[in-house]
This record gives C-alpha cells, structure tokens and sequence, in this order.
C-alpha cells in the first residue's frame, strides 16, 4: 500500500498507476451520452411546445392571413405527447434509472418516430400534388408542404439521433447493473 505522505519506492516516479486506475467503460459512456440525451430532450420538449403553441394559435383563430388556412392535424397531437416521454426520459438521467429510459425510448418510438411517420404519411398526396402541378399554399414564398415535409424530415433524422443515444444508454446501464 502506497501512503501519500510516505516515500516512494526507489525507481518510482509514481507514473506506474495506469495498470491499476481505469475508469469502467460503461461509466465513460454514461459520461459521454448524458450530455447528449440531455440536449435532446430539452429540444424534444421545445418541438413538443411549439407544435402546442400553434395548434392553440390555431383554434384561438390568432394567426394572420395566409397561415390561418392551416389546420390541425392529428399527427400534431401524437408529437405533442411526446412532451411526456421526455419528461421521463430527463428524469431518467439525474438516477441512471434504465426502467424510465426505456419508457422514454418507447415513448420516441410511438410519439415521436410515429408522429413524424404520421404525417409524412397524411400529407404525401398533398406533396405530390404539388409537385405534379405547382400549386399549392404559398408562405413567405415558400409552398407550406414543402416546408412542412423539410421540418418532419429534420424531426425524423433528429428521433432516429435520439433512439439511438438513448440505446447505447441504456444499453451502458444494463452493463452496470448486470456486473453487480
């Protein structure tokens, strides 16, 4: 046993520790992912309001001119429950609670990924619609279904992000308790 205050062996420069101090993987993981899940969260939250706060806009009949025309769609809702998954999921984080990720990432999975899916799904005749004639719902300048489906197709790469952070979590949470 080496004392801190004591000598050192004779040949030592105390840089011989290296065999003996690792950090676990699943530990430096954890490290590294938490951070990450964390952002994704928050900015799962942030959609999950957003989609709210127009919806509301939308039956307060707030909006102006051209974007009132836009009505809610049932997919809007299935997204906006996914707030609640996150709400888990951060909770998850602070304990390294694997049972409340997993309710988070079965929470992506239908909310999220399937909200997305959704949608994409319900407005593709519109698309195409617009693609094969030109006409459509002009915002800014911009035709509506094209912007929507750019945003759903940025919220389905940024779920699929998040499912797959939230495994490897997990998944590093299961190494822990299995080793116990």
């Amino acid at each position: 046993m080496a004392s801190r205050t004591g000598s050192r062996p004779s040949g030592s420069d105390g840089s011989d520790f290296d065999h003996r101090e690792r950090v676990a993987d699943h530990y430096k993981i954890s490290a590294e992912l938490k951070p990450k899940m964390k952002i994704c969260m928050i900015l799962n939250l942030i959609v999950a309001v957003k989609i709210a706060a127009l919806d509301g806009a939308l039956h307060l009949n707030l909006l102006p001119p051209p974007i009132d025309s836009i009505k809610s769609q049932p997919w809007h809702y299935i997204i906006i429950c996914s707030f609640l998954s996150s709400i888990v999921g951060l909770s998850s984080l602070s304990k390294s609670n694997a049972a409340l990720l997993n309710v988070y990432k079965t929470g992506t999975l239908l909310f999220c990924l399937g909200g997305t899916v959704f949608g994409m799904i319900t407005h593709y005749k519109e698309l195409q619609l617009y693609l094969e004639t030109g006409k459509g719902l002009l915002i800014f300048g911009v035709p509506f279904i094209v912007m929507q489906y750019v945003g759903l197709s940025i919220y389905f790469v940024f779920t699929l992000l998040n499912y797959h952070y939230a495994s490897k979590l997990s998944d590093s949470w299961h190494l822990k308790t299995k080793r116990k």
